[in-house]
């Protein structure tokens, strides 16, 4: 088992559109942004070199909260969390045809609450004259699984190094909302890490 190699593997297949990974030097070449929120950048700078995304085609790779340039005649391909914030910037993206093709990819599993609410976004959006409908330039919408920072072959670690030392260091004083979002933060990125290596969903039982 090796969750490096298996997460860098969901990531290149998502660069490659969902298709099979392709880098020969006779292989067409598709260019497309990259563009991702601050937990993916977090999770991608050990996994993929620039180098290698050049070599599947990405030509920038941006923050999704910055101002960006239109590039109507390139792909989009987003990696970011499954936020309601993220996922109305990807809308208003849609919305302005900032790309010629969007492609949305959630870290993790996405609420059905966010899902309606980025599929409501985009059917309000004004029609823009001779551009494409905004749900017609979102081209795919996947969970991939990946929200969590894998270091070395057998070691990840889910980016809560200073929530935990928070939460434990106020002890039975830190508030229950708090413990509550600690506790599922720890089972979303365990479940991608099950997800990533092919493994079944684990079970736990705890008595009351």
């Amino acid at each position: 088992m090796d969750i490096r190699k298996q997460q860098k593997q969901a990531i290149l297949k998502m660069l490659a559109l969902n298709e099979d990974d392709e880098t020969s030097a006779e292989a067409p070449i598709d260019w497309k942004v990259l563009i991702l929120d601050e937990p993916c950048r977090e999770l991608l700078a050990p996994l993929v070199s620039v180098n290698e995304l050049r070599a599947r085609g990405v030509t920038l790779h941006a923050p999704i909260e910055s101002p960006r340039d239109a590039l109507g005649d390139v792909a989009a391909v987003y990696l970011c969390r499954p936020s309601a914030s993220n996922a109305a910037i990807i809308a208003r993206d849609a919305a302005q045809a900032l790309y010629g093709a969007l492609h949305c990819n959630w870290s993790r599993r996405a609420e059905r609450k966010v899902l309606e609410g980025f599929a409501r976004e985009l059917a309000a959006a004004p029609p823009r004259e001779g551009l494409p409908a905004a749900e017609d330039l979102v081209r795919s919408v996947w969970d991939r699984h990946v929200d969590f920072v894998a270091l070395e072959p057998r070691l990840f670690h889910l980016r809560l190094q200073r929530r935990l030392k928070e939460v434990c260091g106020a002890g039975l004083a830190a508030p229950e909302r708090v413990l509550e979002e600690v506790a599922e933060e720890v089972a979303a990125g365990l479940f991608c890490a099950c997800a990533a290596v092919g493994a079944a969903a684990p079970v736990v039982r705890a008595r009351p």
